[in-house]
């Protein structure tokens, strides 16, 4: 290498270093950079557990994590309950840690069901109105009345029953955002969308959002799945490892109620369980503790419960030992995510879609991340050993 390129990267300020790992990571984001991904063993005998299940195996969902860690770990979350929810299984969720029944609710509105409140988001994202100045409207209208309403305020309420209308004839709407009680014509709301100012909707920008919305539709299971007979959410409960313990032999000893207050003997699907013994899978997914290495050394290990991880990058040499048994499979970080998903869009093609793979379009930026960085060690290397070539030659 020439004696000026040395100096200058000799000297090179460390700020263009800094500016090259913010390009690194933000230029894949911005053009969609995907590589393609390819299960390894440890992930694919996650998927080949749960596709060879019988229909109607029960598979207990524990999600371990808080948004700190929703970036690496939700795509997980998303992916085995997406197949999961595919092949029939009984889903019970539960949480060691206080957040995670909020992650638990994001999960199953991003794969079992379509949440009124993200069409909405869809939808005024479309046209540039913001979602609360919608529900605004709405909320006028059922108190005060139709009459109430401006000029634009009424174009606003077709716009909201507009994003209604799309979702209810695609199948899977949680109708709960729409409050008042205006009836609801399509010719009408698309003709009042259109006369929005600035804000016209092109036939390919109603394309556009039919086209997501179909995307939330095929996300969901193939089926309409039903609270209390397909999936439950038992929610949280303090005492870490100590929760475990106790559910491993009598889950009904804490879980009395399922996480919106109904008695679980009032639960078809959980009026029959008597302790975690009774699940023919558990899959965590974790960021620490309690979290994996608790589930299996107070579940897993001494009652011979199968169970798989999925978890951060940095956990998971921590959990190599357990492997192969009693852990069966891990998924590590966003490589593992996007390795799940690598092989759920062979096993399913609907779920080929790029848009739909958050760990695959995660792992673009990381990727291209790690390659400046052993790039930038190379060249610190290769500097480091000639200045040091070119010192000895100086007799300093």
């Amino acid at each position: 290498m020439p004696n000026k390129a040395i100096h200058f990267l000799e000297h090179l300020d460390r700020r263009w270093v800094f500016l090259l790992m913010a390009v690194a990571v933000i230029m894949p984001i911005i053009f969609q950079v995907i590589f393609p991904e390819q299960a390894t063993d440890l992930v694919q005998v996650i998927y080949d557990r749960i596709e060879e299940m019988p229909k109607g195996s029960k598979i207990l969902l524990a999600f371990d994590y808080d948004p700190g860690s929703e970036p690496e770990l939700q795509p997980m979350a998303t992916g085995v309950t997406r197949h999961c929810s595919e092949k029939g299984h009984k889903l019970y969720f539960l949480a060691l840690w206080p957040v995670g029944p909020a992650m638990i609710e994001n999960t199953i509105n991003e794969v079992i069901k379509i949440s009124a409140t993200k069409v909405l988001e869809e939808v005024a994202a479309l046209v540039g109105e913001h979602p609360k100045t919608l529900k605004d409207v709405d909320k006028k209208v059922a108190d005060e009345g139709l009459a109430s309403l401006s000029d634009d305020e009424k174009k606003i309420l077709n716009l909201l029953h507009l994003s209604f209308l799309v979702a209810k004839e695609m199948g899977g709407l949680d109708p709960e955002a729409i409050e008042s009680d205006v009836e609801i014509d399509a010719s009408r709301i698309e003709a009042g969308i259109r006369e929005i100012e600035g804000k016209i909707l092109s036939d390919q920008a109603l394309m556009d959002l039919k086209i997501n919305l179909e995307l939330k539709v095929e996300n969901r299971s193939h089926r309409e799945m039903k609270y209390g007979v397909d999936y439950v959410n038992l929610g949280f409960k303090p005492g870490n490892e100590g929760v475990i313990k106790v559910i491993i032999t009598d889950l009904k000893k804490l879980y009395t109620t399922d996480h919106y207050g109904t008695n679980i003997d009032d639960i078809e699907m959980t009026r029959g369980i008597s302790s975690i013994q009774d699940m023919d899978l558990i899959l965590n997914i974790s960021a620490g503790y309690p979290g994996t290495k608790e589930w299996v050394q107070y579940a897993a290990e001494p009652y011979n419960v199968p169970i798989a991880s999925g978890c951060t990058g940095v956990q998971a040499p921590l959990l190599y030992p357990y492997i192969p048994e009693p852990l069966f499979g891990l998924m590590g970080g966003v490589k593992g995510a996007a390795e799940f998903e690598a092989a759920l869009r062979i096993g399913y093609p609907k779920f080929d879609d790029d848009r739909l793979n958050k760990g695959v379009q995660r792992m673009g930026p990381q990727m291209v991340a790690h390659l400046a960085i052993l790039l930038l060690i190379v060249l610190g290397n290769i500097t480091y050993f000639a200045t040091r070539k070119t010192k000895r030659g100086q007799g300093t």
